[in-house]
């Protein structure tokens, strides 16, 4: 076996769900994959499966981060560390202050399915790194090492309504080749409504799977990252769901809503999409939910309940929105 000192950096997802306060952009992230303080010439260690399962919760985060690693070579051993960042843009007095507050809650790793100890270090003096979980992995010759993580960690916050998760991958291109399999599954229980997903997977389509009533799955074969990848969810909170509503207002009525832009969309998020087209028409809900809601939003929805039937006043283009929403309201109930 050959003893490698060097820090392996092994992606934590960025933990965005950020905000704005005028200028203050308020988020921390949780390190990228990739050899760190040493440069490996050569590496012999590729990443066949990386897998990044995110569960928004009403008040967390949930991660899990599954690794499947091959070494094609004789063993070696890594010091592997997961660090904290702290991306904030506050002064470096705030900080500081902020660094006793960053941290990962319920923080867990195994190799090879046994959970294994990790030790917390200082970050660095800078502030840009909170703190670090290091500990070592022997990656066998010859074989497979599986490395999982799993943690939470509050939302990020401000005065703003976008929020964000965002995942850092690119440093994985010093591993040996592309990523064989990169699979990002967004679960979202929340009350944010993920309205866009970004990423920098030029060249590559993803086959994504709708399953349940709040699951998507996007994947990607044989990625080779830049160094600077992110995958990025947009999201703005529920009640804001016709947020930018005069856009939105135009995109309903003209009919430009597309099946990408809803896939992350809950079924609770659909429906509610869903009525909003009706609300915009004037409808009088039965319903107590839906009543509810466009009432108690009816400034930022300009609501005015007046009609016990709108479907006459549809458009065709407000039909097809009503058709491809619905269609994918079923898509979550039969999964």
């Amino acid at each position: 076996m050959i003893l490698k000192r060097a820090i392996i950096v092994m992606a934590l997802s960025y933990f965005g769900l950020c905000t704005w306060a005028n200028d203050t952009h308020i988020s921390f992230s949780a390190g990228a994959i990739g050899f760190y303080n040493e440069k490996v010439e050569d590496p012999q260690i590729s990443l066949r499966d990386e897998t990044i399962s995110i569960e928004m919760l009403s008040q967390s985060v949930s991660y899990k981060v599954d690794y499947v690693f091959y070494n094609d070579g004789q063993a070696l051993e890594y010091d592997i560390g997961f660090p904290v960042l702290n991306n904030s843009t506050w002064d470096e007095q705030q900080k500081k202050e902020s660094d006793r507050r960053i941290d990962l809650m319920n923080f867990q790793t195994s190799v090879n399915g046994s959970e294994t100890p990790f030790e917390k270090v200082r970050g660095s003096s800078d502030g840009k790194i909170a703190s670090w979980y290091t500990k070592k992995v022997k990656f066998e010759g010859r074989a497979e090492t599986k490395v999982s993580l799993s943690y939470s960690s509050p939302y990020g916050y401000g005065s703003g309504f976008q929020n964000y998760v965002e995942y850092y991958y690119g440093s994985a291109r010093t591993w040996k080749g592309p990523i064989a399999n990169l699979r990002i599954v967004l679960t979202n229980h929340s009350n944010f409504v993920v309205k866009q997903f970004e990423n920098q997977v030029v060249g590559h389509l993803p086959e994504v799977r709708i399953k349940g009533d709040a699951t998507t799955t996007v994947e990607y074969k044989e990625v080779k990252p830049d160094l600077d990848a992110t995958i990025r969810f947009i999201g703005y909170q529920e009640r804001l769901i016709g947020m930018n509503y005069d856009e939105l207002q135009s995109e309903l009525q003209r009919g430009r809503l597309t099946q990408d832009g809803l896939l992350f969309y809950n079924a609770r998020q659909l429906r509610l999409l869903r009525n909003l087209i009706y609300a915009l028409r004037g409808y009088i809900f039965k319903d107590k939910e839906l009543q509810k809601f466009f009432t108690d939003n009816a400034s930022i929805y300009n609501y005015k309940p007046q009609f016990d039937n709108v479907d006459s006043k549809f458009r065709f283009d407000e039909k097809d929105n009503i058709a491809l929403i619905s269609s994918l309201e079923r898509v979550r109930s039969q999964n």
